[in-house]
């Protein structure tokens, strides 16, 4: 499933755009879809207070982050080109379980006890769109990428999934400076 983009063509220009200047010239945007994996996690208190969880984890490094499907809609054919999934499912799980955990003990240092993570019950697959704009900047190219849904810059950790998803795609021989 794709996520269908909420933030036009236009719109995602714009802002790619001021990050340009006389020496970082925005040359290229594009739409792309990277994988995830959707896991609803069930957490439980010590009071026996049960809570559902969505997280999710790209499918090219496994980068754990919260997930809220609410009022987003999906669509089978989308305008972008999309990434395949790199790692696999299970390679997914153990590193989202591993942050999330890390992020419960955390947590919990301001909280008395540490909820119990019991099940995971679901998993889903989808394509989640950035538009990802292009720069030159004396000779040399970069790029930033942009959340499709949000409008806001991906920070360094979207950087390092995108160029695992760059190198993954790259064809030998390929030119990758166009």
């Amino acid at each position: 499933m794709f996520l269908k983009k909420v933030l036009s063509r236009h719109s995602a220009e714009n802002i790619l755009s001021g990050k340009s200047s006389k020496k970082n010239i925005l040359k290229k945007v594009e739409l792309v879809y990277l994988p995830y994996y959707l896991f609803k996690i069930l957490l439980s208190t010590e009071r026996r207070e049960r809570k559902e969880v969505c997280i999710s984890a790209d499918g090219i490094s496994g980068n754990f982050s919260f997930f809220t499907a609410e009022k987003i809609d999906f669509t089978e054919k989308p305008e972008g080109d999309s990434f395949d999934f790199v790692i696999s499912r299970k390679e997914a799980e153990k590193k989202a379980l591993e942050e999330y955990r890390w992020l419960l003990i955390k947590h919990s240092f301001t909280k008395s006890r540490l909820p119990r993570l019991e099940t995971i019950s679901e998993t889903s697959l989808i394509y989640y769109p950035y538009w990802v704009g292009y720069y030159e900047r004396g000779g040399r190219y970069d790029f930033r990428a942009l959340d499709g849904i949000s409008g806001e810059f991906g920070g360094i950790r979207m950087r390092e999934v995108f160029l695992s998803a760059f190198r993954q795609t790259a064809r030998p021989g390929e030119d990758l400076s166009r």
